[in-house]
């Protein structure tokens, strides 16, 4: 039975127009309920009560306005039914908020020397506490790897592509991420580090203060920063030179929040993003449309939505090769 047909069914025995059988099957559904609930495995207990507030908050919503014109009786039934439903919403949330993209395979997990490494494929985004407290939301096509336990004296983290952090703050243990020669170091803040392969690395500071270094290859430092919030430090790993702006830095951890930003990017970026974020391979038929730049946001969005956007925005087409292969294709942008 699918959530629509049970409301109506449900609908019909408010008003007590139910057949004998359909008074059955809906009385069975919610004896079944109420014996046997809903399980699932939540690995935080942060997690369990802002999903438990979710839902009550979406069932008074739900149940507050008609309250009046139900029975005790049905508002009681109706009051768990509609449990059922915001939980089952409750869940469907906390996997978005640890896969965003259900139906690809979960992260890696694996453990070698006492180091555990998450590894998210492209199309799966998840959020990770560390033995110290740090939560970290680790994007799509990404690793990260952490000691079982931290040292009495640091906290150290190896990261490629991008990730969030949430720094526990202890100030006898300082928090390092490194990612491709550039090291962040905090006692205990909000960062983003975004350091995928062929790209420059770039640090965004959300809350606090973060300590930047640039190493060569021999593990030389050449040269430190310090940021503060809405601060983004981009290196550049071929000339070595490090550029640091002033930026809105709640745009650069939107992504944990399942928004896809598109700012000024070129379109070989765009394509990169999306193939990392859907777990699709795209190929670009026109060369005009690979000198595009793409400004525009999405929260929460289909592909076929996004791509229905480029192609009444900005004027690109595209075709379905199956569910993991996309072309645009076009004559380039209007936008």
């Amino acid at each position: 039975m699918t959530t629509k047909e049970f409301y109506r069914l449900a609908k019909k025995y408010e008003t007590g127009k139910c057949s004998d059988e359909e008074n059955k099957l809906f009385e069975k559904f919610y004896h079944q309920f109420n014996e046997d609930g809903l399980k699932w495995d939540l690995k935080e207990d942060d997690d369990k009560k802002q999903i438990q507030e979710e839902i009550y908050k979406n069932i008074q919503s739900h149940i507050g306005n008609s309250r009046a014109k139900k029975t005790n009786q049905f508002n009681s039934v109706m009051l768990k039914i509609a449990a059922v439903f915001v939980v089952i919403a409750g869940v469907a949330w906390m996997i978005y908020s640890y896969n965003y993209e259900s139906h690809v395979a979960p992260l890696t997990d694996m453990v070698s020397d006492e180091q555990l490494v998450k590894e998210n494929p492209n199309g799966v985004k998840t959020r990770i506490k560390l033995p110290d407290g740090t939560k970290v939301w680790l994007n799509s096509g990404s690793k990260i790897s952490y000691p079982r336990t931290f040292s009495q004296n640091i906290r150290k983290v190896e990261l490629e592509g991008e990730a969030f952090f949430e720094v526990h703050r202890d100030t006898s243990k300082p928090f390092i991420v490194n990612a491709r020669n550039v090291e962040t170091r905090v006692l205990g803040t909000s960062f983003n580090v975004m350091a995928y392969e062929k790209r420059n690395v770039a640090i965004t500071v959300a809350t606090g203060k973060v300590q930047v270094s640039s190493f060569d290859n021999e593990s030389l430092k050449k040269s430190t920063i310090d940021l503060i919030p809405d601060q983004q430090a981009t290196f550049d790993l071929t000339t070595g030179n490090i550029n640091v702006n002033k930026i809105d830095a709640t745009r650069f951890s939107a992504w944990t929040e399942g928004k896809l930003i598109f700012d000024e990017m070129k379109m070989d970026e765009v394509v990169q993003n999306l193939e990392r974020w859907y777990g699709v391979k795209v190929f670009v038929q026109s060369e005009a449309i690979k000198n595009c730049t793409i400004s525009i946001e999405y929260a929460n969005e289909t592909l076929i939505n996004v791509l229905d956007g480029f192609k009444y925005i900005f004027n690109i087409d595209y075709e379905l090769i199956d569910e993991k292969k996309i072309i645009l294709k076009g004559n380039g942008c209007s936008n």
